[in-house]
């Protein structure tokens, strides 16, 4: 017969190896990012921009990414490319919605404004990268500014290729949609800050449901 402390040690041994066993396959197999799968690559080696899947293939980007184009090669993250139609484009705000038969994750668009000072996300294909994720805050209000009837500052990296792209909240919600980067003009010369410029989601909603 066994004595009792041989069986509480060999219980307690089975325990401890679950709890590792647990423990190395969470380690191995993190949780989705919330924001994984949603950004879409647009355009070609001419010239691209960014955008992203917010469901039914309907896919949110900047105005100026889609210029006066009709269609666009749409690319996801996982190589698939297919070509996109642009249903409309409104270049006062810089927006614009296409439609395309894409396997994309959809991410959720809020129409809510953004609160200075919340975290975010930028996401996009900058220069010859693809995919790209940088991480900031809101500065400050939307206003109307430069070029652009409403936009937000975000203390964020947005560079050439991030346009069009998705600014999402710490819940992976789209909140609003790249459209630009801060220039420091130094004598002759101009260099990026990082300073970004995002027309808040809700203006997309305003203009989505004006095209209903």
């Amino acid at each position: 017969m066994r004595k009792p402390l041989y069986l509480a040690a060999q219980i307690f041994g089975a325990a401890c190896a679950a709890v590792l066993v647990l423990f190395l396959v969470s380690a191995q197999a993190p949780a989705p990012s919330p924001t994984a799968g949603s950004v879409v690559f647009l355009g070609d080696a001419r010239g691209h921009g960014s955008g992203v899947h917010i469901g039914e293939g309907y896919i949110l980007t900047a105005a100026h990414v889609v210029r006066d184009e009709t269609t666009m090669d749409v690319t996801t993250d996982v190589g698939v490319t297919v070509k996109g139609i642009v249903l409309w484009s409104n270049k006062a705000y810089d927006v614009a919605l296409m439609r395309a038969d894409v396997q994309a994750k959809a991410a959720p668009l809020s129409c809510r404004e953004a609160s200075p000072g919340e975290d975010i996300t930028i996401a996009g294909n900058p220069n010859d990268l693809k995919f790209i994720k940088t991480y900031g805050r809101v500065g400050g209000e939307a206003r109307e500014y430069g070029p652009w009837k409403r936009v937000f500052v975000a203390d964020a990296t947005i560079i050439p290729g991030v346009s069009g792209g998705p600014t999402f909240d710490a819940k992976g919600n789209v909140i609003g949609v790249n459209v630009g980067v801060m220039l420091m003009q130094t004598g002759i010369s101009a260099s990026i800050a990082r300073l970004g410029y995002v027309v808040p989601a809700s203006v997309a909603c305003m203009l989505m449901a004006r095209h209903v």
